[in-house]
């Protein structure tokens, strides 16, 4: 037998792994734009005394001490990994996962809930826009600005199903394209992500990631020392908003990090619409709505340019 022979088997094993493990990371990938997308049901269903970016930075509170000690007792070296690039890692952490949300807080109020989603299905087209000339950042070999016919269509579909309004007011205005601004540069950020975290265990980048949302958002907490007190008085509250750490936030930060990780970065900003869609649908279906020919259009384009992206994120993936 020679040498050839020897090495085919273990070597196509290696490719069957590969294969394998890349179909379950795009099946995380819709398991998160559904759990995602039917978030809105479960925040329905209880009444936090907590609300906003405290409330989350109280989730991750809990969630950075269980992924630090995930860490210690089981990959230790994971977070040694992260020594040299932990600032870079959560400076972009904290452009994807706190600014946005940050400034919808601060918006308070100023800027359409429904146009502020609308402002992320500009995710993709700012991704593509921005490095159409770095195609080495996608791993593409073709012009990525092919891609902005598909990634605009996305914004027109979703525009045609949620309505945008224009703040009335300067101050409205303002906050609006800082949204848009952190949108496009939530969707940069996953790029150079997806860079900094190969190689990188995913609790160890989780508990980075935790570190940096608790610090930020508890960080809006000081004039909400009543909440604090009265969640910690009603023990019902307290093991919801427990129970919603556990078994909700710590999946949905798991897969976004080992989607920013291991899937393409055009593939990965595709979530902002299709988690947009999945909303929208669940909300028709559950509260029994009537969707026009507008609506079904709308739904469409979304669909079509999600698919489109996502087909061209395997392509240059492979």
């Amino acid at each position: 037998m020679d040498w050839a022979t020897r090495l085919r088997g273990p070597f196509l094993l290696v490719i069957a792994k590969g294969a394998a493990v890349q179909v379950w990371v795009w099946l995380g990938f819709a398991l998160y734009c559904v759990a995602s997308g039917s978030r809105w049901i479960v925040d329905q269903a209880v009444s936090p005394p907590l609300t906003g970016l405290v409330r989350v930075g109280a989730h991750h509170v809990l969630l950075f001490g269980v992924w630090v000690g995930w860490c210690l007792a089981r990959r230790p070296g994971g977070i040694k990994l992260l020594r040299k690039t932990w600032w870079q890692v959560a400076l972009l952490a904290a452009t994807v996962f706190v600014v946005p949300n940050a400034i919808i807080e601060g918006a308070g109020g100023t800027v359409d809930g429904l146009s502020e989603a609308l402002v992320f299905t500009l995710a993709p087209v700012g991704v593509v826009f921005a490095v159409a000339q770095q195609s080495f950042e996608f791993g593409m070999q073709s012009d990525p600005r092919r891609l902005l016919g598909p990634a605009l269509a996305g914004v027109f579909g979703a525009a045609l199903l949620i309505p945008f309004t224009m703040p009335p007011s300067v101050a409205g205005k303002l906050w609006l394209a800082a949204l848009v601004a952190s949108a496009v540069a939530a969707g940069l950020a996953a790029v150079r992500l997806h860079g900094l975290l190969q190689g990188v265990p995913v609790a160890a980048a989780a508990a980075l990631t935790s570190g940096v949302i608790a610090a930020l958002g508890l960080g809006f907490s000081h004039h909400h020392g009543a909440a604090f007190v009265a969640l910690g008085a009603d023990h019902r509250a307290l093991l919801l908003e427990t129970l919603q750490t556990l078994w909700l936030d710590a999946p949905l930060l798991l897969l976004s990090l080992w989607m920013t990780r291991d899937l393409p970065p055009l593939a990965v900003v595709t979530r902002y619409p299709l988690v947009l869609l999945v909303t929208i649908v669940e909300s028709y279906f559950l509260m029994h709505g009537t969707g026009s020919l507008v609506i079904l259009a709308g739904g469409l384009l979304v669909a079509v340019s999600v698919v489109w992206l996502l087909r061209a994120g395997r392509c240059d993936e492979g």
